[in-house]
């Protein structure tokens, strides 16, 4: 899912141009980007996109996935090649229509999806899986995160894996399309602390508070002490912990979303 709209095209060479002015300092680096990525040279790439050569059909299919696209998109563009590869007027038509047909389905699915204000068990399992599912659902919150490869590059993986992560965002009303691109829907989610998902998700943000421990920087901060305390001072403790959670709680409802951070906060018995 990019924020420039595939389903508004009819060439697919206009669509990859668009795309490339879409991104960082228009697009600069990214011919080169795109080569590397199907292992050819940059003069190709050129010579496509401003020429009259042609992508091969395994080369739009891995292309695809460079622009993370989901399954309708992926189908519309993979069409959009065969349509400009075609050599009679008859098969012109044969993939236009297809286009159109393709371009309604894409409709019908938009049409369908509900914003939720609560995720049943099935998709709750799902989301608190994996830290990703989360951290995608928090960026589509910040400008500049409004498609698919611009989250990806930001949380360090392929286009591919946070589309198919933007599909099931978009069926669970967790995200929206919007004009310029992917957007947040409902704003909210809950785990009930008795809720048998709980500990995978704890696990899987103080896994990434690990993985980051090596890399951190000044504005960063993290914290661990053991020690030995009276019962009576444990008790005050977690209550001034339980009052800076819901201070922060609050900051955080009113803060205006331009990064994307992680608050952990573990006092337990060392037994």
């Amino acid at each position: 899912m990019t924020a420039v709209k595939i389903y508004n095209f009819m060439n697919y060479k206009d669509f990859i141009n668009s795309f490339i002015k879409s991104c960082p300092n228009n697009g600069r680096g990214q011919l080169l980007k795109m080569a590397k990525f199907l292992t050819v040279h940059s003069t190709l790439i050129s010579q496509v996109l401003r020429g009259h050569k042609d992508f091969t059909l395994e080369q739009t299919f891995k292309l695809t996935e460079y622009f993370g696209l989901n399954e309708i998109e992926k189908e519309y563009f993979i069409t959009l090649v065969q349509y400009e590869k075609a050599g009679t007027h008859d098969l012109k038509n044969y993939f236009k229509e297809k286009l159109q047909k393709t371009k309604n389905k894409f409709q019908q699915v938009s049409s369908r999806v509900v914003a939720k204000t609560e995720l049943n068990e099935e998709d709750k399992a799902l989301y608190y899986s994996d830290w990703a599912y989360m951290a995608v659902w928090l960026l589509t919150s910040m400008p500049g995160f409004e498609d698919v490869t611009k989250i990806a590059e930001h949380v360090g993986l392929p286009p591919k894996r946070i589309s198919k992560i933007m599909e099931f965002l978009f069926k669970t009303g967790l995200c929206k399309e919007e004009k310029d691109g992917i957007g947040m829907g409902v704003s909210k989610t809950h785990l009930e602390s008795n809720s048998p998902l709980i500990t995978r998700h704890h696990t899987n943000w103080r896994l990434k508070a690990v993985e980051n421990f090596e890399k951190m920087n000044n504005e960063e901060l993290a914290f661990s002490a053991p020690l030995t305390i009276s019962k009576k001072d444990f008790g005050k403790i977690k209550n001034d912990i339980l009052e800076f959670i819901e201070k922060t709680s609050k900051t955080v409802a009113s803060s205006q979303a331009e990064k994307l951070s992680c608050l952990n906060i573990d006092f337990f018995d060392v037994k």
